[in-house]
This record gives structure tokens, C-alpha cells and sequence, in this order.
């Protein structure tokens, strides 16, 4: 049911230089800032935590059966083969990452949950998504060959009260701790916990929308630059990143505080509302006020895609799949090509 391989970790700030107002962009998701070429084994842990937490903890919690919806999405491009995350909403169709299947070569789609592995049929990326993250619709809807039955699908959410609610981070990617930033490969589902700080991106990025669920990676009471490797000089933005830069306070460290990472892309992050699970965005980049320093770490802040604006989108894509797509449709078929993109925002795993 997997496949084996090692993780690429690529060097590249490429937007490094894209300023906007109180952070920097300086990461894509599925970019992980280290040493070209270093080779790491996938069957690594998913997401980066807390240095003063047992992992086990984000292990366990990814476990529970409301996030058995989330799994493995992998997949080819002429520059090699990939990893990301996605969450399972209907019985074939899973939600994603646009800048996970958005490259003209991307074949061999296949998406594993719930113990078996389910090759992708066609997916359809947001019209919308050209490659430009601070816009908010880096979307995908990815249809499965055959119907998943031993998974309950993850319900989308459609209210408007996900700022101050604690969300629930689910994916695959790569592991760390916030002093050192993600440093192991992709592979194993992993869960933690974060407050959903804002939607509105007005303050952040300039932007006047609210397609973004923003949170920050905030480090526990009294750690400091020095403990960690590249972390921003100051421990006032490592416990509270929001505040400091923006003066938007989000509260301190939660116990199982967690940062998404490389191979997290299309991940799901979660919500409970009135007893019930809903997935309530897509995980989709990294951002910090600083340019340098490790992925993941403290003082990071991350954007998920707030599924909530694009619930209409997301239930026509579905309604639209029903029909075979000719050639020229919107729906790509899994033989055919996908749209264009860039194809650095994967984790690449080679057999």
C-alpha cells in the first residue's frame, strides 16, 4: 500500500524577495529550504511540532476516525515523482492542493486511505489558481477510479466562524521540531493543533480577501533565538508571530502546537462545530517575517485555502464529473496532461 523512496529536499528562497506588508513570503509548502540534493528516507513523520512534545502525541491524534478521510496523494511529472496530502469529501472525490496537480505532465495519480490505494480517474483545478498564493484559490478536486467504502467522508464546511476556533492541522508531510524547522522526510499521517488566527488577508499580504485561514507556529513560554538553529532574534516573535509583526494577538502555545511542512500540501485542517468534524481548509503555504532561517519553525505562519468560500465551486466540480469529459473540459483525464504550473512545490520521492 506505499511506496517506497526518499525525499528531496531542494534549496530555493524563490520568494524570498516578495515583500508585503509585516511578513515576507518565504516558502512554499512543498519547497523545503535545506541542502540540495540531501537525501532523506520518506517514512519520516508528518508536520512539525513543539520541541517539548513526545510525537507519539500528534501520531495518536491523527488516528482518530474523523481524520481517516486524510491521505496520501502521489504522483509523477517529467521532473520526477511526488508527494502531497488531501482529504476524502465523497465517496470518489478528493479535495487538494491546486499546486499539487496543476503540471502539464502529471500522471500516475494515486491516492491512498482507509488501507487501499485508489488511482485518480480526472481532477480539475481551480480556474482561478495561477500560481500566486497570497490570491487564496490554490485548489484542487481530484476523482477517484472507484468509490471508497470503508472511509467516512469528511463533511466541508460552510459557516463563516472559523477565526478563534481551534483547528486541527492533518497531513503527511515532513517532520521537525519548531527549533530546527522541518528536517525529516515525508510519509506518515500526522495531526496537531493550531488557532485559526484570521481570514481576512487585508493586513497581512495587502490583499482584500478572505480566502486564507492564517495561524502562526508559536513556541512555547520562555524559548529562545538561541536554542534553535536560524530562528527569528527575538523570543517576543517566537511566542507570538501575529502579535509582533502585525499587532494581532493569537494567544500562546497550545499543548500539541504543530506547523505544516513540506508534503502537507492538501492537507486538511479541521474544525469541531457543535459536535461535529468539518473540514475547513486546505493546507497550501508557509510564510515568516523573516527571509532566511529553517521551514517550519518557530515564528512561521502558514496559510490554508478556507474551503467555506468555495464550498459552491467544490459542489458543481463534483456535480460536473458525472459526465466523461471530452477533450477541451475543464476535467482533466488521468492519462492526459494537467495544467500548467510550477514544479517545485512537491515533495519529490524517487523509487
Amino acid at each position: 500500500m506505499t511506496q517506497n523512496g526518499r525525499q528531496r529536499l531542494q534549496a530555493e528562497k524563490d520568494n524570498s524577495n516578495l515583500s508585503v506588508p509585516g511578513i515576507i513570503v518565504k516558502k512554499l509548502l512543498n519547497t523545503l529550504c535545506a541542502v540540495a540534493a540531501l537525501l532523506l528516507p520518506v517514512t519520516g513523520q508528518a508536520g512539525v511540532i513543539r520541541h517539548d512534545v513526545n510525537m507519539q502525541e500528534h501520531i495518536a491524534l491523527a488516528a482518530a476516525p474523523q481524520f481517516d478521510p486524510v491521505g496520501r496523494l502521489l504522483f509523477s511529472t517529467s521532473a520526477g515523482n511526488w508527494i502531497c496530502s488531501g482529504t476524502l469529501i465523497s465517496a470518489s472525490f478528493v479535495l487538494t492542493a491546486g499546486h499539487c496537480l496543476d503540471d502539464v505532465t502529471t500522471s500516475n495519480v494515486t491516492f491512498d486511505v482507509g488501507g487501499f490505494t485508489y488511482s485518480g480517474a480526472q481532477w480539475q483545478v481551480h480556474a482561478s489558481w495561477n500560481g500566486d498564493f497570497l490570491a487564496g484559490n490554490d485548489l484542487a478536486l481530484l476523482q477517484l477510479m472507484g468509490n471508497v467504502g470503508n472511509v467516512t467522508p469528511a463533511s466541508v464546511y460552510q459557516g463563516n466562524d472559523e477565526v478563534g476556533a481551534i483547528g486541527t492541522h492533518v497531513g503527511l508531510g515532513s517532520s521537525g521540531n519548531g527549533l530546527t524547522g522541518s528536517t525529516l522526510g515525508p510519509g506518515t499521517k500526522r495531526a496537531g493543533n493550531n488557532r485559526m488566527d484570521l481570514v481576512d488577508s487585508t493586513n497581512v499580504t495587502g490583499r482584500t480577501h478572505s480566502n486564507i485561514i492564517w495561524t502562526d507556529f508559536d513556541a512555547p513560554a520562555g524559548t529562545l533565538p538561541s536554542q534553535g538553529t536560524g530562528l527569528y532574534p527575538s523570543a517576543a516573535y517566537l511566542a507570538d508571530p501575529l502579535a509582533y509583526s502585525l499587532g494581532i494577538t493569537s494567544g500562546v502555545a497550545l499543548n500539541l502546537e504543530y506547523s505544516i511542512a513540506g508534503g502537507d500540501s492538501g492537507g486538511g485542517f479541521f474544525l469541531q462545530e457543535n459536535n461535529q468534524w468539518f473540514l475547513a481548509g486546505v493546507h497550501s503555504f508557509l510564510a515568516g517575517i523573516d527571509a532566511s532561517g529553517p521551514n517550519a519553525s518557530y515564528g512561521d505562519l502558514s496559510g490554508s485555502i478556507r474551503v467555506s468560500s468555495f464550498a459552491n465551486w467544490i459542489d458543481a466540480a463534483q456535480g460536473s464529473a458525472a459526465v466523461v469529459p471530452v477533450p477541451g473540459a475543464v476535467w482533466l483525464l488521468g492519462s492526459a496532461l494537467g495544467v500548467l504550473g510550477a514544479l517545485k512545490r512537491k515533495v519529490r520521492v524517487a523509487a
